[in-house]
């Protein structure tokens, strides 16, 4: 059988151990070694080092002590004795201290399961005043904004709409007068909705009978509505009136629609801008592709510049 590396090592230790005179020249070459190592720096004194390095001196020597006790007691206690002769006497029944042991534990296993529900029960009693707490400071508040002159405002559209809508989806059907509320908020949207409806119905006919004056009028109204706009209600008030988007707002005689042409023709002259070259600088607009231009100047010049060259013209 081969032999480790170890192996050989040990028993080359145990046949030098054996010979006296082999030991002790070797323990002559360790303390040679050890002082060698002193002089030349490898090793230093306690005193010689550094507080840092002296805490970790002492604790290295504390682990060895540690170590070295705990061997010794491992030693002794494999040293046997031969045991002294059995003297015969009475049976004594020893009690089996199991029982006892997981009868403690059922116990404080009872008396944890009654704490954590006793604790549960109190978190449950906490939980339940602070929602009362909650329900009534939120009531209280509800009843002073409503009863404060500040707060006293007209409501918006929405908040209409939200009002109406409040308790038609109620999930507590047995709430005192749930039902009720929601028979009478039910009554009143259809109201709301059948007024809204017949509103619309006559504005799309008085638009469709009306003359040029009332559907200018109409389309700036919805156009241009603050809660139209607020709430995104544009396109479907158009949808509803049958109004047709981009009303012309000016007539062809006027001086804006004479103009435009010759603005236009003066900005695309290449001494007041220059085309982009790319092939997707482009802008649509209307249906029509063009290609995009820079501006060369500012355009407060450029308007001079156009003035300058039109004398008839007042154009700001």
């Amino acid at each position: 059988m081969v032999l480790t590396n170890a192996e050989k090592q040990r028993r080359y230790r145990q046949k030098r151990d054996a010979d006296p005179f082999k030991r002790a020249e070797h323990q002559a070459k360790c303390r040679a070694k050890y002082q060698q190592d002193f002089a030349v720096g490898k090793l230093k004194h306690i005193n010689d080092m550094t507080h840092r390095e002296q805490r970790r001196q002492r604790k290295e020597w504390k682990k060895k002590k540690i170590a070295e006790r705990k061997r010794k007691a491992n030693n002794h206690g494999q040293i046997l004795t031969p045991p002294s002769s059995p003297v015969p006497g009475p049976l004594v029944h020893v009690p089996d201290p199991t029982p006892q042991i997981g009868l403690h534990n059922t116990r404080r296993k009872k008396r944890r399961i009654a704490k954590c529900y006793r604790d549960n029960m109190k978190l449950k009693d906490q939980l339940e005043a602070a929602r009362r707490l909650n329900q009534k400071l939120y009531v209280r508040l509800s009843r002073q904004r409503k009863n404060s002159p500040l707060m006293k405002c007209p409501d918006t559209p929405r908040t209409k709409t939200n009002k109406l809508l409040r308790n038609w989806n109620t999930e507590n059907r047995k709430m005192k007068g749930s039902r009720r509320n929601r028979r009478k908020m039910k009554n009143k949207a259809k109201k709301t909705l059948m007024f809204q409806l017949s509103l619309s119905d006559e504005l799309k006919t008085k638009y469709g009978q009306a003359k040029r004056q009332q559907q200018k009028y109409l389309a700036e109204l919805t156009q241009g509505g603050r809660l139209l706009k607020k709430y995104k209600l544009i396109d479907k008030a158009r949808e509803e009136l049958k109004m047709k988007a981009g009303t012309t707002r000016f007539k062809k005689g006027s001086l804006s629609y004479r103009l435009e042409p010759k603005i236009f023709e003066f900005y695309e002259r290449d001494d007041n801008s220059k085309i982009t070259p790319g092939m997707k600088d482009t802008v649509t607009k209307n249906g029509v592709k063009k290609q995009r231009r820079i501006l060369n100047d500012t355009v407060e010049k450029l308007h001079e510049k156009f003035l300058i060259e039109n004398t008839n013209i007042k154009s700001t």
